[in-house]
């Protein structure tokens, strides 16, 4: 992961689907509340913005940052669209 590969010392203390699953933007939560410079350079190294913990989304026990990943950097599966077949004459 792009995460594992910028910071040799990141712990993934796990993975869990959203209450929603309908958030736009991916972002970085500040979990402990003092930690603002850190995420903003996580952010700012993945492409991401900063934000607060949503309503309704539980605080991981054990961790210093969240990660809400959204729809804008969920993988675009492509739509199967019919192709015409050459003719065999």
């Amino acid at each position: 992961s792009k995460l594992l590969d910028l910071y040799d010392t990141v712990q993934i203390s796990g993975r869990a689907v959203a209450s929603k699953t309908d958030y736009p933007d991916t972002i970085v939560v500040d979990l402990v509340g003092n930690r603002e410079e850190d995420s903003k350079k996580i952010a700012t190294d993945l492409g991401i913005s900063v934000g607060s913990l949503p309503e309704g989304e539980k605080k991981p026990d054990k961790s210093d940052f969240l990660i809400i990943v959204g729809k804008n950097s969920l993988p675009v599966t492509p739509s199967a669209t019919p192709s015409a077949a050459p003719s065999q004459q």
